[in-house]
């Protein structure tokens, strides 16, 4: 069917009529819309939670929130939006989650998890904010977990998750879940498969064990499911995924050491993954590549240059520590792919690790034309609270529920 017509009368501007015809698109603007807010946490350099609210805006000096009411013993940690205008956040130290309200940085309620001694490793949430969920270790290093529901109601639940599935304390991105609710948990010995109310595993993928940094992250459309376990390559499987999956291991580049954090974009072609920890001592630790499909043996990583205050040697180092800017540990890719923030590994507390790092933001990342990277602030050193920890971040993805009754879906 054609588009109605109107009649104007020749006095009509043509910028009343340009109003008149946009309903049928005769007239319409592109217009690039504002970024979702970002949170990140702080753990291990100011401890704080920090709301983002138009993390592209004013770069390289985005206003910037920190989180109210979380009291003085608390170490934010892993964290994930629930819904619109709410973000959970984990204690590294305590177990429990505090509700975040994003529009004013306040905490709302907590969160006990009955069945954990801790809240570190990873919280997830699923895609229709049914479930939370928080695998980690305790502090002897026994697999331990907790899963969260009733959010819609009102009336929270905790209950344990699958069992023997150990997610290392400082891992923040080991948990991604496909369109279904099928939840991928990277743990020491293999990535495992859970659907609600994630009370077992399914199947297990096994992998060579580790007690370093594992993290998964799915493709936006489930076809691929990236793996990263510490080591200089990522692993890359194509579903459907079973206990037979052998992911395509893509080797790093010579001299690279440890690889960790993944970013994927939204059409799953490109792949974003972070350096660690270097190959050797004394090497640069802040690196960061860019990998494209067909992912296949052959392929190979391109290494993004990065401003000098992320990953040179002046970052300020604890006591005993190392001046070379600290490796990456999380990412975070926005709905439509046109930011990434990448965080993590930066510590005061930790003679391993430089402190008080700046936090890097890309605008366009995997566009090698108008790609821009910024090192940002977090925090002040005049409030000690300065530097982007050890914790995670997340961009408000799209889709989310809107009301706690959950009626709009």
């Amino acid at each position: 069917m054609s588009p109605p017509r109107l009649l104007l009368g020749k006095s009509m501007n043509a910028s009343l009529a340009c109003t008149l015809l946009a309903a049928s698109l005769c007239c319409a603007t592109v217009v690039t819309a504002a970024q979702p807010p970002a949170v990140l946490t702080t753990f291990g350099d100011g401890d704080i939670a920090a709301v983002l609210a138009h993390p592209d805006a004013g770069l390289p000096a985005p206003a910037q929130t920190v989180g109210s009411g979380f009291g003085s013993a608390v170490d934010p940690h892993g964290l994930d939006f629930v819904r619109v205008d709410e973000v959970l956040v984990a204690d590294f130290t305590l177990p429990q989650l505090a509700r975040l309200r994003v529009g004013d940085a306040s905490v709302r309620g907590v969160i006990t998890l009955s069945t954990r001694t801790n809240a570190n490793g990873t919280l997830a949430v699923s895609p229709n904010g049914n479930y939370a969920l928080s695998f980690g270790e305790s502090s002897g290093g026994v697999a331990e977990s907790a899963v969260v529901s009733g959010f819609g109601s009102g009336a929270i639940r905790v209950q344990a998750g699958a069992p023997n599935l150990r997610v290392r304390r400082f891992v923040t991105a080991a948990i991604d879940f496909d369109r279904s609710g099928r939840a991928y948990v990277c743990h020491t010995t293999g990535v495992a498969a859970l659907d609600p109310p994630y009370a077992a595993t399914l199947f297990d993928v096994a992998l060579p064990a580790t007690t370093s940094t594992s993290v998964c992250r799915l493709s936006r459309d489930g076809q691929h499911l990236f793996v990263t376990r510490a080591s200089a390559g990522i692993g890359i499987a194509t579903a459907p995924f079973s206990a037979a999956t052998i992911p395509t291991v893509i080797a790093a580049p010579a001299g690279v050491g440890a690889l960790g954090a993944i970013g994927v974009s939204p059409d799953g072609n490109a792949v974003l993954v972070a350096q660690t920890n270097p190959a050797s001592a004394g090497a640069t630790r802040a690196r960061l590549f860019l990998l494209r499909a067909p992912y296949t043996p052959a392929a190979t990583m391109q290494e993004l240059v990065l401003p000098a205050a992320v990953s040179g040697s002046t970052c300020t180092p604890a006591s005993g520590g190392t001046s070379q800017c600290p490796g990456f540990e999380d990412i975070s890719v926005s709905p439509d792919g046109r930011l990434a923030i990448v965080t993590g590994n930066s510590s005061v507390q930790d003679t391993g690790f430089s402190g008080r790092a700046p936090l890097l933001v890309i605008t366009d990342p995997f566009e090698d034309a108008t790609r821009a990277m910024h090192a940002v602030t977090i925090g002040t050193a005049a409030s000690a609270n300065e530097g982007r920890g050890t914790g995670s971040v997340r961009i408000e993805p799209a889709d989310l529920r809107i009301f706690a009754d959950g009626f709009e879906h």
